[in-house]
C-alpha cells in the first residue's frame, strides 16, 4: 500500500521545449480524480537575455534580473535533497528512460550550489504559501531565479513537488511525463534539488533543477 506522502503527492514540471501532445486528453492533466500524480502542461520560455549583458556593476541589469534570495530555513534538509538527487543520477547512468522506455545512459548531474540556492528560496516560498507552483512570488520563473544567483548557463527545465519520503518522490518525479524528460535529458550537465522546511503535516516542498553550462 503507498504511504502518505505519496497518496498526497502533486508533481508539476515545466520543459525549456514544447512536447508533442499525446492523447484527447493531454492538455487536461489530472482529470482522473483517483490519479496519485497531477503533471502541468508544459509551457515554453521566452528565452533569457545573454548573461554576459548584466555585470555586478549594471544597476539596471541588476534590477531587472532582481536580488538573490534571503529566504532563511530553519532545518537542515540536505540529506534529502541528495537521496532525490543520487536518484536521478543513478537513472541517468543506467540509461533508464521515462515510461518504461529505456534509453541511452547519461553522465549524472554536477551538483551546481547557485542552482540549489535557487531551489531553495523557491522551495520554502511555496512551503509558505502552501501551494505547488513554478511562479515565485514577485512573479519569477523558473528561468529567472537562477541567474539571480549567479548562474550563467542554460535552464533546460525542471520539477516540482512534495511528500515526506526522498525515495518515494524520485521515484515519482522518474516514473514518466515532463518531470522525468526534464530530469534525463541527456543535454543537462548540472543540477541541484532544493527542499523546503516541512510543512505541519511533515512533508518538505521541493524543487529540481537541470541545466547545460554557458
Amino acid at each position: 500500500m503507498l504511504n502518505r506522502s505519496f497518496l498526497s503527492l502533486l508533481l508539476l514540471a515545466l520543459l525549456a521545449w514544447p512536447l508533442m501532445a499525446c492523447g484527447d486528453d493531454a492538455s487536461e492533466p489530472g482529470a482522473d480524480a483517483g490519479d496519485d500524480l497531477e503533471l502541468r502542461a508544459p509551457q515554453t520560455p521566452v528565452p533569457p537575455p545573454d548573461a554576459g549583458s548584466v555585470t555586478a556593476d549594471d544597476d539596471a541589469g541588476a534590477a531587472a534580473i532582481g536580488a538573490p534570495c534571503d529566504e532563511v530555513l530553519a532545518e537542515d534538509n540536505s540529506g534529502f535533497e541528495s537521496t532525490v538527487l543520487d536518484a536521478i543520477n543513478s537513472a541517468r547512468q543506467a540509461g533508464a528512460g521515462c515510461d518504461g522506455t529505456t534509453a541511452t545512459a547519461s553522465p549524472p548531474l554536477a551538483l551546481d550550489t547557485r542552482l540549489q540556492r535557487s531551489a531553495r528560496c523557491h522551495a520554502q516560498q511555496m512551503r509558505d504559501r502552501m501551494a505547488l507552483d513554478f511562479s515565485g512570488e514577485d512573479g519569477s520563473t523558473l528561468f529567472d531565479r537562477p541567474r539571480r544567483e549567479g548562474f550563467d548557463g542554460t535552464i533546460l527545465g525542471g520539477a516540482i513537488g512534495k511528500g515526506s519520503d526522498p525515495a518515494a518522490l524520485a521515484s515519482a518525479l522518474l516514473s514518466g511525463g515532463p518531470s522525468c524528460q526534464n530530469l534525463l535529458s541527456p543535454d543537462a550537465m548540472f543540477g541541484a534539488v532544493g527542499a523546503s522546511d516541512a510543512d505541519p503535516e511533515g512533508d518538505l516542498y521541493i524543487e529540481v533543477i537541470v541545466a547545460s553550462g554557458p
